[in-house]
């Protein structure tokens, strides 16, 4: 970034990251490489213990950094 538009550094530090995701794919990469994942508002109780829990958890030893504290996914209708 161009010192022009370079704020600074932020005093709250870096913003949390969520991806929204529904397949294991998207849920996998969620657990990868975002901060927390966004699940679709009509996702079941027993879609969330059997496929996206386990997917999103499968993501974390693929990072290249550093696991997050776990976070559970956030059923979100916009």
């Amino acid at each position: 970034m161009t010192p022009m538009f370079d704020p600074g550094p932020n005093p709250f530090g870096n913003p949390k990251v969520f991806l929204a995701g529904v397949g294991e794919l998207m849920t996998e990469t969620a657990g990868e490489v975002a901060d927390g994942l966004l699940a679709h508002a009509f996702t079941t109780e027993r879609y969330l213990h059997e496929v996206t829990i386990p997917a999103l958890e499968r993501g974390p030893p693929r990072r290249a950094r550093r696991a997050p504290t776990s976070r559970p996914p956030i059923p979100a209708l916009s």
